[in-house]
């Protein structure tokens, strides 16, 4: 009897030890927007996107510092196929909370996807810079 619990121990113990553990990839991103379109940096840094069974189909996304007051929308498009998209998500100096969005087909894993911002607007001279957490 002790034997055989000794080896299932064992069995658990190698079975949580092999266990692989994944997690989606979350890169830091500043975007600089202005309302001419000119002079600015709407992308951020592309970001591999993580998927599998365990991964919901949505983009997550937080703001964590903002030049001036104002508002920016965003979006995670996929590099290179960017009709594979999520909807615009609103962000805004008065609300850091996370907002999400699902793309409007199955996200392929391990593909590269990028956020891209539009200015909406701000109270200094028609530009803003955001700073923040992305997670394709």
């Amino acid at each position: 009897m002790k034997k055989m619990l000794m080896t299932m121990m064992a069995v658990i113990m190698l079975c949580c030890t092999c266990a692989t553990v994944s997690h989606a990839d979350t890169t830091y991103f500043t975007l600089t927007l202005t309302e001419t379109g000119k002079n600015q940096d709407s992308m951020s840094k592309k970001t591999n996107k993580a998927g599998g069974s365990a991964y919901e189909r949505k983009s997550y996304v937080t703001a964590t510092f903002f030049s001036n007051p104002g508002k920016v929308l965003v979006k995670s498009k996929k590099y290179n196929t960017p009709s594979v998209c999520t909807g615009f998500m609103t962000l805004t100096d008065s609300d850091r909370r996370t907002v999400s969005s699902a793309y409007n087909q199955y996200p392929e894993q391990n593909k590269y996807y990028y956020l891209q911002g539009e200015y909406r607007n701000s109270v200094c001279n028609g530009k803003i810079t955001v700073k923040g957490r992305y997670t394709p």
